[in-house]
């Protein structure tokens, strides 16, 4: 094992100390699990530290994910860590599923959640993706942005 950097608050692959990537089976799926594989009767600490080591691999990880549901919730956690919702139609997507998911969860629904697997969510937008959306509206503001005029009562 790789000991501790100098200043003895990252290891050697720039985490910080106590700081796990990706989210254990337990807090992702609560209930029992189902499946008898060996390698999902491992102890949770354990499998959140094979998911980290294939972090960098994304295609082993989208493999695991197709695997079972505990495997499919393993890999969403280390896919989905840290969500960029940046106003594309993706994105537009992927906040839908989360408010049925919501929906679901309020009416008592058990169930492996997407939303579950989330830690951080950044949301900006971009403007490609407002113009996109909004070609009209978007337009209109920054035609007149351009010219310097806006419509009567709006300020500058």
């Amino acid at each position: 094992m790789l000991g501790m950097c100098p200043d003895n608050t990252k290891d050697h692959f720039g985490k910080e100390e106590g700081q796990r990537s990706v989210l254990l089976l337990d807090r992702l799926l609560p209930s029992i699990r189902a499946s008898s594989s060996p390698l999902l009767q491992l102890p949770c600490e354990m499998l959140a530290g094979i998911i980290e080591w294939l972090l960098p691999d994304k295609p082993t990880l989208a493999n695991l994910a197709l695997v079972n549901t505990e495997c499919r919730q393993l890999a969403r956690s280390a896919q989905f860590a840290y969500v960029d919702v940046d106003y594309s139609p993706m994105a537009h997507d992927m906040v839908e599923l989360l408010s049925y998911e919501a929906l679901d969860r309020a009416s008592g629904i058990s169930k492996p959640y997407l939303g579950s697997c989330i830690r951080r969510m950044h949301m900006s937008s971009k403007r490609k993706w407002v113009a996109a959306r909004h070609h009209e509206l978007f337009e209109g503001i920054f035609v007149e942005e351009k010219r310097g005029t806006y419509p009567e009562g709006q300020m500058q």
